[in-house]
């Protein structure tokens, strides 16, 4: 929120959605555009309720797309 009340720029959530292997699909929405009020909290739960909503949209796409869910794999073969 910071860098986008700085530079004026739109706030736009990204969400990526995996049709197959090596397919994606991006989907940008503009969450707010300046000029921005000095509490942040309202772009900040705007952002949260989309998130929110985009992972009870697909779960199992968000686990996938955070790297910390995905196997390992070993580090010596």
């Amino acid at each position: 929120v910071k860098i986008a009340s700085f530079g004026k720029y739109p706030v736009v959530f990204a969400q990526c959605q995996r049709i197959a292997k090596g397919e994606y699909r991006a989907r940008f929405e503009l969450l707010c555009e300046p000029p921005y009020d000095r509490d942040p909290g309202p772009i900040i739960d705007r952002y949260i309720e989309r998130l929110t909503q985009s992972i009870h949209d697909d779960p199992a796409g968000y686990l996938w797309t955070h790297n910390r869910w995905r196997e390992s794999r070993p580090l010596y073969d």
